[in-house]
């Protein structure tokens, strides 16, 4: 028998993490697409473009990083 209205922490954490991951594939989504549509403009120099690759890539990395250490589980007795 399943009971509802407990929710464990593990049911929880779950939660919080599908809500991460799912954030992390809507911003991933947007900025292809905003990447995509500086690329769509060809008059754009080369170095607009790479500058543009290099910020995505970086912005990639800085929302995965955060996702992943907000999203693992915390150690038995550490705070926060």
């Amino acid at each position: 028998m399943v009971q509802i209205m407990d929710i464990t922490i593990s049911g929880a954490h779950r939660t919080k993490e599908i809500n991460y991951s799912l954030a992390y594939l809507g911003y991933t989504r947007g900025a292809f697409q905003a990447y995509s549509e500086e690329m769509s403009f060809h008059r754009s120099p080369w170095w607009r473009r790479q500058w543009a690759l290099i910020t995505l890539m970086a912005h990639h990395y800085k929302t995965w990083h955060f996702i992943w250490t907000a999203a693992k589980p915390k150690k038995e007795g550490s705070i926060s």
